[in-house]
């Protein structure tokens, strides 16, 4: 595979609304918040790029999506999209867990490892998971979940210490006791297209690609419209 592969990226899991385009060694992206307006948005801003770069869908090399968790509608934006592409051109997917972009995005930002990732589910509950990161990689400490915040509280002790937080499940006032520890949080994070395509394009290179059928959405629970 080349080193500076053509690759998309989509991520729409949460409020923003996010797109990025790996051509000639760069990465180009842009991001809107725009709640519950996803559909209205994400063809235009990969048109925009793609045009930007003087390139066309038939260009790409593969594409990536966030897969979620995250809002039922915005995991489904992205992923149709990026399914409706891999068909039409014959393109292999990069599903990359939203949870890790955003703590691929948070250490990014603070160089702090691990990252607890914790998004606000709604209903009193958050999706979240634990990673640690470095320049080379990202692994899992602890796997993708769905819990009360009580619950998630509740395993800090057990967890790695020295943690970073990000993510807006930070902002439900039931996460707050967890700041008295003394880790830093960031609730005003949100995964984006960017973090999405540097995951991705790790992948790529070792040729590790889904094809249509094992390039799903990830909801952990049954879905709600939101």
């Amino acid at each position: 595979m080349k080193d500076a592969p053509v690759v998309l990226a989509l991520e729409t899991s949460t409020e923003n609304c996010s797109a990025a385009l790996a051509a000639g060694g760069k990465i180009e992206a842009h991001t809107l918040a725009v709640p519950r307006e996803h559909t209205r948005h994400i063809l235009g801003q990969v048109d925009e790029l793609l045009g930007k770069a003087g390139l066309t869908a038939a260009d790409l090399e593969a594409v990536a999506f966030g897969r979620g968790p995250g809002t039922f509608t915005g995991v489904r934006v992205a992923t149709a999209l990026a399914q409706g592409l891999a068909v039409a051109h014959g393109l292999p997917l990069l599903p990359v867990s939203s949870l890790a972009a955003l703590a691929w995005k948070a250490w990014g930002k603070h160089q702090v490892s691990p990252v607890l990732a914790a998004m606000d589910a709604r209903l009193e509950e958050v999706y979240w998971a634990m990673f640690e990161v470095s320049p080379e990689d990202l692994s899992i400490l602890h796997p993708e979940s769905l819990s009360p915040p009580a619950e998630l509280l509740a395993q800090l002790p057990s967890l790695p210490g020295g943690w970073q937080g990000a993510g807006s499940g930070w902002a439900l006032p039931e996460m707050q006791p967890a700041t008295e520890t003394g880790a830093g949080v960031e609730p005003g994070l949100r995964p984006d297209a960017r973090a999405v395509l540097e995951l991705a394009l790790r992948d790529f290179r070792v040729g590790r690609v889904a094809d249509f059928e094992r390039a799903q959405p990830t909801y952990l629970r049954h879905p709600v419209r939101s």
